[in-house]
């Protein structure tokens, strides 16, 4: 490791290199996280839109909104493991009779 590390120091071409690679992934994270961010400004914003068009209380500080956006979340979250939970069992219920009739198949030749 230190051998790689005086190579880079020591040799011009390879540290200009290694910083344009380093300076293009930093940019890159930070792209990233920009996306991110203004994702989550529009959920917002859309939210306080919702709350705003159907006259329910607009949130009057963020601690509250960010709290009444994560209950959405959750609930969310819930409905979308529940339906995940029942399509599962279905597919396990499906693939076990697929072979329990197989075997009767076979048990028949």
């Amino acid at each position: 490791m230190d051998e790689l590390y005086q190579v880079i120091v020591n040799n011009p071409v390879i540290f200009t290199i290694a910083v344009i690679l380093a300076v293009i992934v930093v940019l890159g994270i930070i792209k990233k996280l920009f996306k991110l961010v203004l994702a989550i400004a529009a959920v917002i914003i859309l939210y306080v839109a919702y709350l705003q068009f159907t006259g329910k209380e607009v949130p009057d500080s963020l601690d509250e909104l960010m709290g009444g956006v994560k209950d959405k979340v959750e609930t969310v979250k819930k409905q979308v493991q529940s339906n995940a939970v029942d399509k599962i069992e279905e597919e396990i219920k499906k693939k076990a009779n697929e072979q329990i009739e197989k075997a009767k198949k076979n048990d028949d030749i």
